[in-house]
């Protein structure tokens, strides 16, 4: 009987702990969700493009000769002016000596006519003669002497080298390519637009920007508006300006381009795929401020985009959840 009275209270014992474990066993679902705000990429064509400086510019050397110094690194920030590389060049070096020299015994041939002239012993026809060629020697000097100032290759703005190709002791020649530098205080987002789209869109037409590498969103507005198409993509060439600078952004990075419509504006737009459906009619899982999931019915318009346009049921500020959907039921608790 002893025995019987033991096992009975044992029972007991764990069919309450088990009980109370599976009261506090509240399970949490981890999900994806995304909130509801003016702008929704869903609602918009989207063009792909890349950030670029608003100035950059390749230096190239203007005379054959020997690169003889670079006083620069590729990735330097440098000022106007700064110097980035010299050429040593022989044929430049000798133009100057011989355009100086033939400029020196101008100016004397003139000074030595110009005390006989005072006597009148030379004719004025001859020492107008000898005046226009001292200009002559005096403008190729120049020349020679500006053609010796182009063997220094400054920076034309300040900015960074992005490129270096200049090496001390590499000879080079009229074109070569030294450096390449670029302005990044400010940038501008270049797309590329396919024909048929290109009447939806107009100079000072505003965007949102999206680039994924530092998660940035931001407008922008249409600066230039390509005329002459590419013949081989059959695209034409867009810029826009950024209203705000962002010095996280950088030259080369991927952004995605989202034209803004009148129609659209204050639209709420979800994607098609969360949305579901049963008897009384389709709805979509919501998360309210609790982190509980609710079921709420919508009605739905037209196709836009790669999304729909959502008429009733939703606010602008509340968050659906857009994947792991199938794991929920309402009142339960998710984290995201």
């Amino acid at each position: 009987m002893k025995k019987q009275i033991f096992l009975l209270t044992l029972t007991a014992l764990l069919v309450g702990c088990n009980s109370g474990k599976r009261k506090n066993d509240t399970t949490t679902v981890k999900v994806e969700v995304m909130q509801i705000d003016s702008f929704s990429d869903y609602a918009s064509t989207c063009y792909i493009g890349y950030v670029e400086p608003v100035k950059e510019a390749s230096l190239f050397s203007l005379h054959q000769g020997t690169v003889s110094n670079v006083n620069v690194r590729e990735g330097e920030y440098v000022k106007a002016g700064t110097i980035i590389a010299e050429i040593e060049s022989q044929s430049v070096k000798s133009a100057v000596s011989a355009a100086e020299a033939t400029l020196r015994q101008a100016e004397d041939g003139l000074a030595r006519a110009e005390k006989v002239y005072e006597s009148k012993g030379i004719a004025d026809v001859k020492m107008v003669e000898l005046q226009t060629r001292v200009e002559q020697a005096r403008a190729a000097a120049e020349t020679s002497r500006k053609s010796l100032s182009e063997c220094r290759i400054t920076a034309p703005f300040s900015g960074i080298i992005s490129s270096l190709n200049a090496t001390i002791g590499v000879d080079v020649t009229p074109a070569s390519q030294i450096a390449t530098i670029m302005d990044i205080s400010k940038v501008k987002f270049n797309i590329s637009v396919p024909e048929k789209s290109i009447n939806r869109l107009e100079v000072n037409d505003t965007a949102i920007i999206v680039i994924p590498s530092i998660s940035k969103k931001m407008k922008a507005v249409v600066e230039s508006k390509g005329i002459v198409g590419s013949l081989l993509s059959h695209t034409y060439n867009c810029q826009l300006k950024p209203l705000a600078d962002d010095k996280k952004i950088m030259p080369g990075m991927m952004c995605k381009v989202y034209p803004e419509t009148d129609e659209l504006k204050g639209v709420v737009v979800i994607p098609a795929d969360i949305i579901r459906m049963d008897n009384n009619g389709k709805y979509v899982w919501c998360v309210e401020t609790d982190s509980t999931v609710s079921k709420r019915y919508i009605t739905l318009g037209e196709f836009v985009g790669r999304g729909v346009v959502v008429h009733s049921g939703l606010s602008f500020g509340e968050e659906l959840i857009i994947k792991g959907a199938q794991k929920v039921s309402s009142g339960m608790k998710v984290e995201y």
